[in-house]
């Protein structure tokens, strides 16, 4: 499960499997959260939060895709997000447990 908040922080909640009612944070993404770019003008690497500055306003799901990177590690599961900020971000979202349960 997702949640958003005014501030542009994103929770990343899964249920615990043997009690339904039970649920860990997993994930925190806010603006101390920073993601790499390669930008291929400057030709060096350049850090970016990846988290919204404003209040989000939208969050959808799109379930895990069944390839693996050449790592054999599964590719997860994408969350996209729109904000008052004007931007929409779609994240690739792993977790220790496997598949999300939304």
């Amino acid at each position: 499960m997702a949640v958003g908040f005014e501030n542009g922080t994103i929770h990343i909640l899964s249920n615990v499997l043997s009690d339904a009612t039970l649920w860990r944070l997993d994930t925190v993404i806010d603006k101390g959260s920073i993601s790499p770019f390669c930008s291929l003008s400057f030709l060096k690497l350049t850090l970016f939060s990846i988290a919204h500055d404003n209040q989000i306003h939208r969050l959808s799901w799109r379930p895990a895709v069944t390839k693996e990177d050449r790592n054999g590690n599964g590719i997860g599961e994408q969350l996209a997000s729109c904000s008052e900020d004007g931007t929409l971000k779609v994240l690739i979202i792993h977790t220790e447990n496997g598949p999300m349960n939304h």
